[in-house]
């Protein structure tokens, strides 16, 4: 029975450093970084900011919808005339140019109290 328990424990721990060396080997892959050789920089430069945080693992940029006010990722809004919108109705909506729909934001506040 002594024999079976020291399998058991030496088995238990090869397992374990194991586990410890592919946890290490992911982190050391997610920290380095590949250098963009093949793109100019004034492309990069282009590039939106927030997408290329989502490939590095970081946080991404936090946008609000110029009609209702919803807060959403850069990645997932609608961009036209300088503004951001959550939807293509919104965009629409806003290049229609109904005045009585699209308010500005603190007109908004009065609505939810």
């Amino acid at each position: 029975m002594g024999k079976f328990l020291i399998w058991v424990v030496v088995g238990v721990a090869v397992w374990f450093g194991w586990r410890l060396f592919v946890i290490s080997k992911r982190r050391s892959e997610r920290a380095t970084v590949t250098p963009e050789v093949d793109t100019p920089a004034g492309e990069r430069a282009q590039q939106d900011p927030s997408s290329e945080a989502q490939r590095m693992g970081g946080p991404e940029r936090m946008v609000q919808c110029a009609v209702c006010g919803l807060h959403l990722p850069a990645s997932e809004g609608r961009f036209a005339g300088g503004k951001v919108y959550c939807s293509d109705a919104h965009r629409d909506q806003a290049a229609g140019g109904d005045s009585d729909q699209v308010r500005p934001a603190s007109d908004r506040s009065s609505d939810h109290s």
